[in-house]
């Protein structure tokens, strides 16, 4: 069953699955993208037997008069949406554990590109549940570096974006993601946000982790910016597999 539910005056969908679901999880969008987008996604993940909160970042969607972001760059608007979906997210999980009766373990923060990074820097901040990401990066600095050198050059704004994003970098805070569950599913072919940032974050957490079953990079082969049906199939075997571990 959807519903469309507001939560602190945001809206939101809300996917039920028939039978009582065990894991709820977050689905943050991409940058351009939209809840209503991603219901197709949403749907697949409610018939796997996950509930699905999917909630409209700010300048998208039902939001899109809250800001004006160029989407063909991104600039500091995209960072401050990032920004501003991670600060909201607690309201979410308050949603989750007190009116849906969920436990924080129970709970999987999850998105594509942007909302990728959305859900790791919520994930970071709090210290429980799952995470899974789609095209995403755990270093923001190394991402903003990146996109300074493809669309800008100007070392202005790219300061000013760092000073923005620190506090929120999950690389910058390994010591509050080691031992947890990850998984992040990049694309060999991905050149909007390459998979070689993920990867060395990855090899500097395996060191810290005692069961490394809880933490996951998969590089797809042959495989852009994009949320494929594979990756869906390896994040529910990967949930399923992590139901009870903590």
């Amino acid at each position: 069953m959807e519903f469309e539910i507001k939560i602190n005056g945001n809206p939101l969908t809300e996917l039920t699955p028939i039978q009582r679901a065990k894991t709820a999880i977050i689905y943050y969008h991409g940058f351009s993208s939209s809840k209503e987008k991603s219901l197709f996604r949403a749907r697949i993940l409610s018939s796997l037997g996950y509930y699905v909160l999917l909630p409209d970042a700010s300048g998208h969607g039902l939001r899109a008069d809250e800001c004006n972001p160029d989407y063909e760059k991104p600039d500091i608007n995209f960072w401050d949406i990032l920004v501003k979906t991670i600060t909201e997210s607690p309201d979410l999980i308050n949603y989750l554990c007190e009116k849906k009766g969920f436990s924080p373990n129970d709970i999987v923060f999850c998105g594509h590109s942007m909302g990728a990074m959305a859900a790791a820097g919520a994930f970071v901040k709090i210290p429980f549940g799952k995470l899974v990401m789609f095209n995403g990066t755990l270093d923001y600095e190394a991402l903003s570096e990146y996109f300074n050198k493809i669309f800008f050059n100007d070392d202005e704004a790219l300061k000013k974006i760092k000073d923005t994003i620190r506090y929120y970098s999950p690389s910058e805070h390994l010591s509050k993601l080691e031992n947890r569950d990850i998984l992040m599913i990049d694309g060999d072919k991905d050149i909007i946000v390459p998979a070689r940032f993920n990867e060395k974050v990855y090899n500097s957490l395996v060191p810290f982790y005692k069961d490394k079953s809880k933490l996951n990079h998969t590089i797809l082969p042959r495989t852009t910016h994009e949320m494929t049906v594979k990756s869906m199939e390896i994040m529910d075997a990967w949930l399923k597999s992590r139901e009870g571990n903590n």
